[in-house]
């Protein structure tokens, strides 16, 4: 759970976010935002609840895998298949 310093922080941060990407500064005071914290094994995916431990493992896979593609990929590019 975020403490109060985290919410100030966190709506503050996600309000300047919105105004800079609708390029409008005064955006930020006309946002409304609503903190919702999932409990823990409340994240659903793939038709499994998942801790944020999970998650996090899950994410790392994720950036690791993609990591490998774009290796893969470069090697590619750089000795493409012969064509007959």
């Amino acid at each position: 759970m975020l403490n109060r310093e985290k919410q100030l922080d966190v709506v503050r941060e996600l309000t300047d976010i919105v105004g800079a990407a609708a390029g409008d500064p005064t955006l930020v005071n006309r946002t409304w935002m609503l903190i919702t914290e999932a409990a823990e094994g409340g994240w659903g995916i793939n038709r499994h609840a998942n801790t944020g431990a999970e998650i996090v493992v899950a994410a790392v896979q994720s950036q690791e895998i993609q990591s490998e593609l774009k290796i893969l990929e470069t090697l590619f590019v750089i000795c493409p298949e012969e064509k007959s």
